[in-house]
């Protein structure tokens, strides 16, 4: 009888030296880099645009009409097409500001030296009376 030894499969391929240390970004899988879309002419040109299913933003920029377009697929099967609109910041100058502001401050003063003035002729006025009351009254 002849036995059959088998030997046992001790080299085994080579694996490289970091296969145990992946970090999770790297089993997360690839990372978007880039911007999906293409520059458009019009609304409906962007409307009219197919896009992945996986649910990524595209952009789509109108330059002629400083227009940015984006559509993306929602959880609700929904591909609504958003727009956003370049509107220009109306910054006050300084000199404006200062002219609000000391326009106000004005106004304020004026009132506040009217009404001293109507307590000053108030209190002329209840002077001149209490002295002639009072004859032999010294002031220093």
């Amino acid at each position: 009888m002849v036995a059959n030894y088998s030997y046992p499969n001790y080299i085994q391929s080579p694996q490289p030296f970091n296969a145990g240390l992946q970090t999770s970004s790297m089993q997360s899988g690839p990372m978007q880099k880039y911007l999906k879309g293409r520059p458009v002419s019009c609304f409906q040109e962007a409307q009219g645009f197919a896009i992945d299913m996986d649910g990524s933003l595209h952009i789509f920029p109108d330059i002629a009409n400083k227009r940015i377009y984006t559509k993306q697929l929602l959880n609700d099967g929904s591909c609504p097409v958003k727009c956003y609109v370049e509107q220009q910041i109306q910054i006050n100058t300084p000199s404006q500001v200062e002219e609000l502001v000391s326009n106000k401050v004005l106004e304020e003063l004026q009132n506040k030296v009217a009404m001293l003035e109507q307590q000053l002729k108030g209190l002329v006025n209840n002077d001149a009376k209490s002295n002639a009351t009072v004859p032999n009254v010294r002031t220093a």
